[in-house]
């Protein structure tokens, strides 16, 4: 991923399957917010904090057929990764009534 022609302080991540909730002063389908730590004199190198915590969202449906997963920079653009890996764990619970 180049970083080099904008800066990028933070990755949005969306998906398809979330209610809608405030990010700022807008509402989105966002799942995680994370901070990019680039090393010192890189424009390409970026590590990103995994924080162990599990997060439960609501969703917006009971039955989907597809998940989409969007990750954007804090101006809303989409990250391109060059190269390695991208993995999104996902942990889905029936709420019993």
């Amino acid at each position: 991923m180049s970083l080099s022609k904008q800066f990028v302080s933070a990755f949005y991540v969306y998906c398809n399957l979330v209610r809608y909730t405030y990010v700022g002063n807008i509402r989105a389908p966002v799942i995680g917010l994370l901070s990019a730590l680039t090393e010192e004199k890189s424009t390409t190198n970026v590590h990103i904090y995994n924080p162990h915590v599990v997060h439960y969202y609501d969703l917006n449906s009971n039955f989907f057929y597809e998940i989409k997963i969007s990750i954007k920079d804090q101006n809303q653009n989409d990250i391109e990764f060059v190269n390695g890996v991208t993995m999104i764990k996902m942990h889905l619970v029936k709420v019993l009534e």
